[in-house]
């Protein structure tokens, strides 16, 4: 256990927990008076410029590239790869 707010860095559920978790969620539709609570208070909220780029990079695909060479490299951000090679 934890004191509040902690967290447990590094915990991994075993597959009978997930297990356990997908089914207790299974079926389960948040209100809409629930889905603009939580929208409400993420309005105006301002992420910094590294927070937007982890979460790009998060959320972003991995690619592979061929270069005309015959090259090939591992891209996270095709946007960001795009804007940097036009």
């Amino acid at each position: 256990m934890t004191y509040g707010g902690d967290g447990v860095i590094g915990f991994k559920f075993s597959e009978v927990q997930k297990e356990h978790l997908s089914l207790s969620h299974t079926g389960y539709s948040m209100p809409a008076s629930q889905r603009l609570a939580i929208s409400a208070a993420h309005l105006g909220k301002k992420l910094s410029v590294t927070h937007r780029k982890n979460i790009a990079k998060a959320t972003s695909k991995t690619w592979i590239v061929v270069f005309p060479g015959g090259t090939e490299r591992r891209i996270v951000n095709l946007k960001e790869f795009c804007h940097s090679y036009e």
